[in-house]
């Protein structure tokens, strides 16, 4: 019997050096008319005007994990922080600055959907379920989840397997191996890393 299928986005889980992450995140901003919700947990890429968006299903380059931003809040006129950006209305003079894991050895564990994974997907790439980004829950949390059917060895897809989950971070009943399972996954599109810049 399957997994659950609860994705709740890319949780931090280690350096791929096998170190203790420490939760280092980088600043970068965000449009103040950007219209799409990004969730806590949501992959983020860098558009033309250097400014991150929601990254969705079939795009190219990431940036990375998106945890969080501030704005000074007009209704309230204080510096406030927001776990999600909800693609409120701000004045034009205002500076979204956002909180990105961009660390491109950094591994995060993410929910998959679909069929069980095995041995031999570890070493492949797969993309995120399509329209699972920009979709947060109550919380403002991810729902993103990663595509079991889109795994192959294509050098374009955004997310590297490295490993299968046996125990995940999150406290619910699990089953390695059944189906919806949980991988852990580095950037493989880092935009740190690719070599040809933000066009």
């Amino acid at each position: 019997m399957a997994n659950t299928y609860a994705p709740s986005g890319f949780t931090t889980a280690a350096l791929y050096g096998a170190v203790a992450p420490n939760y280092a995140t980088r600043t970068a901003t965000i449009a103040y008319n950007y219209g799409t919700q990004i969730a806590f947990g949501d992959p983020v890429y860098l558009n033309t005007s250097g400014d991150i968006v929601l990254y969705a299903a079939a795009g190219t380059t990431i940036h990375g994990i998106f945890r969080g931003c501030k704005y000074l809040d007009p209704s309230s006129g204080r510096t406030q922080w927001y776990r999600y950006w909800s693609a409120p209305t701000l004045p034009s003079t205002t500076v979204v600055e956002a909180y990105v894991e961009a660390d491109p050895t950094m591994t995060f564990q993410v929910q998959t959907s679909g069929s069980a994974l095995t041995q031999a997907d570890i070493g492949k790439n797969a993309d995120i379920v399509t329209s699972s980004s920009g979709a947060p829950n109550a919380a403002g949390t991810s729902t993103c989840g990663l595509s079991v059917a889109s795994i192959a060895d294509t050098a374009t897809l955004p997310f590297r397997i490295v490993g299968i989950v046996q125990s995940p971070a999150i406290n619910f009943l699990y089953t390695p191996g059944t189906g919806n399972d949980w991988a852990i996954v580095t950037m493989n599109t880092s935009d740190i890393t690719t070599r040809t810049g933000q066009a």
